[in-house]
């Protein structure tokens, strides 16, 4: 039982650490796209 209660603990930590980095990468993005520089490295080339 105690192991369960672990797992679910560093579970939840990783999804918080990961949430927190995304947060922090969408709004990068974000001032990014603002800027003018959205490149799409999908985009065929002379795009």
């Amino acid at each position: 039982m105690l192991q369960n209660a672990y797992l679910l603990a560093k579970i939840g930590a990783d999804a918080a650490e990961n949430e927190q980095h995304f947060a922090e990468m969408l709004g990068k993005w974000a001032d990014d796209f603002r800027a003018g520089d959205s490149h799409d490295s999908r985009a065929a080339p002379g795009q």
